[in-house]
């Protein structure tokens, strides 16, 4: 995978992501993508050495959501 096409995907999940929180939880999209670019998820997405990137959309949110829920 190039970087050009590493980069998209994981701003694909980020959208994805942010979407995601800003239903389950009302809030605001600046807040979200906020939350999303500080989380621990958004830096292992940013490393390929863990494989992140490969796993459903489902699966990211679900630690994005526990992430998030335990702020």
């Amino acid at each position: 995978m190039t970087t050009a096409q590493s980069e998209s995907l994981v701003s694909r999940i980020v959208e994805k992501n942010v979407q995601l929180l800003m239903n389950d939880f009302s809030i605001d999209m600046e807040s979200a993508f906020g939350f999303v670019y500080k989380s621990r998820v958004f830096e292992a997405l940013n490393d390929p050495e863990t494989g992140l990137r490969a796993r459903s959309p489902d699966y990211i949110y679900e630690l994005i959501r526990e992430e998030f829920l335990k702020k």
